[in-house]
């Protein structure tokens, strides 16, 4: 008798998700910094990433000299939208039939199916890393993040003055 799609659910929840994340974070040298330091997020509509932009007011005094003690905005913060992938795992009745009936020759068709999703997930994902943003489903690649005159996370880098350096 087959295996059901629960139980095909089941193991590859058990069985390949888990090898699939290690795998994934240990294809390139930036995945696997992202796994050593994870910065966790408490999830949410959106990311919101605080940032300080400008110093604050401060310098040098004698004596009774006077501060300049105004408020300054130095912080804002920016906002990103999440950012999902995924990669399509299919097995066709013919594939069923093939196996006639083995369990052991279904999960040979899932793991074959894995390694090729493991696959197209390491290899889309590293692409990401230097996309324009031209693909507003795609996380901001490297060429978005370091361009110039552009917006990103809902901060337009041309209206900041007094940057922290």
């Amino acid at each position: 008798m087959a295996l059901d799609y629960d139980n095909l659910t089941a193991i590859v929840k058990s069985k390949y998700i888990p090898k699939l994340e290690d795998n994934y974070f240990d294809a390139s040298w930036a995945f696997q910094k992202m796994k050593d330091k994870p910065d966790i997020l408490d999830g949410g509509k959106d990311i919101h990433q605080p940032l300080q932009y400008a110093k604050g007011r401060g310098g040098s005094y004698a004596a009774w000299d006077l501060f300049d003690v105004r408020p300054k905005e130095t912080r804002t913060a920016a906002i990103f939208q999440w950012r999902n992938k995924y990669a399509n795992i299919s097995i066709s009745g013919d594939d069923e039939d093939k196996a006639d009936g083995s369990d052991n020759a279904i999960l040979s068709f899932v793991e074959a199916e894995m390694q090729n999703a493991e696959a197209t997930l390491i290899e889309d994902t590293s692409n990401d890393f230097f996309n324009t943003g031209s693909d507003s489903t795609a996380p901001h690649g490297l060429r978005k993040i370091i361009g110039v005159d552009r917006s990103l996370g809902g901060i337009d880098s041309t209206t900041l003055e007094n940057r922290v350096n």
